[in-house]
């Protein structure tokens, strides 16, 4: 599994040490916390020093349903840096046209950058996997290949998939979901797996089992269905996901060593785990 620093403000140098350090396999950027040109500028420098780092962008399309809130910090991703954001009303999404539209402006603009792979917008599914959102996710997966399509780029497309973590609770809706989007014509590449308002990342204790099983659970049945997941955000929780089946984790710097240890711990004991399985049921 690999590992990947997850951007924040001003962490350049340190995602430079953690490649010379062969910490991490690279970095997902986001555009909230900088300026369009300045992401273009550490994506070359990467390219140009660290050829073999994966470089990912996060869109961050999913705060597009929030941003007409009073109070929401968007950061850079307001005014005129990134042309495919701005504020969605629900009912504007219903519209597969909307969608297209803002599929096409947001991969376009990722397929001018230096990125090994690129990662599709969505929004998030909030509080039910069975809810009008849920369809609104499920369409921008459906229409996000035959977009790229049309760009005539063959880099692999991850499409986001953004879930509360309240949605993950309920096992009989999970499994609907993930039947939905595994018989899909034309699928995507994997998926940048999201898990929004989960009570900590930092203390897993502190995580809803149901959650943690439910994200477990997303992992192992796509990677069984033959895609790549890249879970977002996963911090110290990222060693349980790599059991699961996920292809890949990320973490802020600060954390980076850490999860590292843990992922290597995580995989030496699971193997423990089957070789006395294996030997008990032979």
């Amino acid at each position: 599994m690999k590992l990947y620093a997850q951007q924040g403000y001003g962490t350049r140098e340190r995602i430079n040490s953690g490649l010379e350090e062969g910490v991490i396999h690279g970095a997902i950027l986001s555009p909230r916390d900088t300026s369009k040109d300045r992401i273009i500028s550490q994506i070359s420098q990467m390219a140009n020093d660290f050829p073999d780092a994966d470089r990912l962008f996060d869109p961050q399309y999913y705060a597009s349903l929030i941003a007409l809130d009073d109070g929401c910090r968007l950061g850079k991703l307001e005014g005129d840096n990134y042309s495919y954001f701005q504020a969605r009303r629900r009912a504007e999404l219903e519209r597969e046209s909307t969608i297209r539209e803002d599929l096409r402006s947001c991969l376009s603009e990722q397929s001018e950058m230096d990125l090994t792979a690129i990662i599709a917008p969505n929004i998030v599914i909030r509080r039910s996997l069975n809810s009008i959102e849920s369809v609104i996710a499920k369409n921008f997966i459906r229409n996000a290949v035959d977009v790229w399509s049309e760009l005539n780029d063959d880099r692999p497309l991850y499409v986001t998939l953004a879930i509360d973590a309240e949605a993950l609770q309920d096992r009989y809706e999970v499994d609907e979901f993930l039947t939905d989007i595994t018989l899909m014509e034309n699928p995507p590449h994997g998926f940048y797996l999201l898990i929004n308002n989960l009570t900590s990342v930092i203390q897993p204790e502190l995580v809803d089992h149901r959650t943690l099983a439910g994200w477990m659970m997303l992992n192992h049945s796509l990677s069984l269905n033959g895609f790549e997941v890249i879970n977002g955000y996963s911090d110290i929780l990222t060693p349980l996901l790599s059991a699961a089946g996920g292809a890949a984790g990320a973490t802020g710097w600060w954390a980076a060593a850490f999860v590292l240890v843990l992922l290597f711990l995580g995989i030496f004991y699971l193997t423990k785990v089957l070789q006395y399985q294996n030997h008990k049921f032979v």
